[in-house]
């Protein structure tokens, strides 16, 4: 490098930060995220209304419609401000799993084991969408968005 005169190093200092740019802004695109594993014996025990009675539940969406049900386990800080909690001996929740929304006209609902970042299983989810985020808060909390998009309706999924 002693031969570069100034504009060959600032070029060379410049091509470098340019080549590490796209690496910093994706790192913070792959933050502290869970995920949803697919799972038979999950959407049996939702269809035969036999789910495990120490998590807690919430549902999003309509009460008589919901986009998903899902259970957490009580250790887990769980962020529901979109979720609203609902009582799995209540006859509410037999009819909502029963009537969950159905975006497609294709779907029967699905259940899913919902993990953590570090891939340990928190909760369980039920729903015609097999996808949504879950994600860790800096607090330490988990966070469950919505999996409705109103943009998508009538999109075939994926």
């Amino acid at each position: 490098m002693k031969n570069l005169s100034h504009i060959s190093r600032f070029r060379f200092a410049f091509s470098g930060f340019i080549l590490l740019m796209p690496a910093i802004l994706l790192s913070g695109c792959f933050g502290a995220y869970g995920s949803l594993r697919g799972n038979p014996s999950t959407t049996l025990q939702f269809k035969e209304v036999r789910v495990p009675q120490e998590y807690r539940y919430y549902y999003d969406g309509r009460e008589f419609m919901p986009y998903a049900v899902i259970g957490i386990r009580p250790d887990i800080r769980f962020n529901s401000r979109i979720w609203t909690p609902v009582d799995p001996k209540d006859e509410k929740f037999k009819r909502m799993l029963n009537f969950m929304y159905f975006p497609y006209q294709q779907e029967d609902p699905v259940g899913s084991e919902i993990l953590d970042p570090q891939g340990r299983q928190i909760g369980i989810w039920y729903s015609t969408y097999r996808h949504t985020a879950v994600k860790a808060e800096k607090d330490g909390s988990l966070s469950i968005l919505s999996p409705y998009v109103p943009e998508s309706e009538g999109r075939v999924p994926f």
